[in-house]
């Protein structure tokens, strides 16, 4: 027999060279990302049966717990392969992962996996399920199921779902429902807060100072911390409310005031009007309008706090412009007058901020500097 012939034949009967763990793991990765969980699940079985004190070993384990958790949807799978993974490799740094998985599982099985697989499927399709379908979804499966040890979690986080899908009534029913049935657990703090913070967006700030005073009232001392921290930012935003009110009421005066001096003058005939604004009025409105046409390319409240800006200046320029053409007050009421308008004009400023919703951000900038 020839050399060849002999070094086919030894080929043919040599056994295939078995693959090793790292080189099935990552194989199983792609097939996970491919869409054939369970090829990939069947693939890191192998790493665990055939290479059980390699490195990748606990890291097929792991992976497996969960493709069957969180792909094939089986929850009490998943436990016994974390379980298996505690037991097997409890020096692995995969230890405190799996501990927290078996704690979450096994405390939540209570109402039986299926409620606990369509729960955590819900929660995972929220983000390409329509919120509508979701809403219902979740509401359904928490009112059927009034004893699931996740219900007073699912009750916030459905209301945290619908309240950023804009059903704020839906979601405040929800939050005073999960406050009423679980008083004395972690969510009722929570739901509390979460009715704080609407309130808050809603601009009601009597609403949410009553609501942070029932969570004063929590027998957390973590929650009583956050009540009080809640109700001095209350306390500073009505401040704030208060004080954009008056730059704008001083604003009001200022231009009753003005036009009502000026028309008083020219119906004594000591005035009389030209119907064309003063050139400073003019010359303010076109250096304005070329600000806010560049702050268009940047924010929307900037934007909207210049055209505040230039619109109640105008209005006081010109009846100040035509005024003091006609009529100049000397001396002391002179100096008195320029004092008035830039008082005003700094009260135009603060009602500026304040009405295009920049107040928040220009008083942070003031106290921190700029990010």
């Amino acid at each position: 027999m020839t050399v060849v012939a002999w070094t086919i034949l030894l080929l043919l009967s040599a056994e295939p060279q078995q693959a090793s763990a790292k080189e099935l793991y990552y194989q199983a990765l792609q097939e996970v990302r491919a869409g054939s969980a369970q090829a990939a699940f069947d693939r890191l079985q192998r790493v665990v049966d055939e290479h059980p004190d390699d490195a990748f070993a606990d890291d097929a384990l792991i992976e497996q717990a969960r493709i069957a958790e969180e792909v094939l949807e089986q929850p009490v799978r998943a436990l016994e392969l974390y379980r298996a993974l505690v037991e097997k490799y409890p020096n692995s740094r995969l230890m405190r992962r799996a501990k927290k998985k078996i704690e979450f599982l096994g405390g939540h099985l209570d109402a039986g996996e299926d409620v606990l697989k369509e729960y955590l499927k819900i929660q995972r399709q929220s983000v390409s399920v329509p919120a509508g379908e979701t809403v219902k979804r979740m509401v359904r499966l928490l009112d059927q199921h009034k004893n699931f040890s996740l219900r007073p979690d699912g009750l916030h986080w459905l209301s945290s779902l619908m309240a950023r899908e804009g059903m704020r009534a839906e979601a405040r029913a929800r939050l005073e429902q999960a406050v009423r049935e679980y008083p004395e657990h972690e969510v009722a703090g929570l739901a509390l807060g979460l009715l704080g913070n609407m309130a808050l967006e809603d601009g009601d700030l009597d609403a949410a100072e009553a609501v942070y005073l029932r969570l004063a009232k929590s027998k957390s001392p973590k929650w009583q911390r956050s009540a009080q921290d809640a109700l001095g930012r209350v306390d500073r935003l009505r401040w704030r409310k208060r004080t954009i009110i008056a730059a704008v009421g001083l604003w009001v005066l200022a231009f009753v005031g003005l036009w009502m001096l000026l028309l008083v003058r020219w119906r004594s005939k000591q005035l009389k009007i030209r119907w064309i604004p003063p050139v400073e009025a003019i010359g303010y409105l076109v250096i304005m309008a070329g600000l806010i046409v560049w702050a268009a390319s940047g924010t929307r409240q900037t934007t909207r706090a210049l055209i505040w800006m230039a619109g109640m200046v105008f209005l006081l320029l010109v009846p100040n412009g035509w005024l003091l053409r006609s009529w100049a007050p000397r001396g002391i009421w002179m100096v008195l007058w320029v004092l008035g308008l830039v008082v005003v004009c700094g009260a135009v400023f603060v009602a500026s901020i304040g009405l295009a919703g920049m107040a928040g951000q220009v008083l942070h900038t003031v106290q921190f500097g700029m990010d």
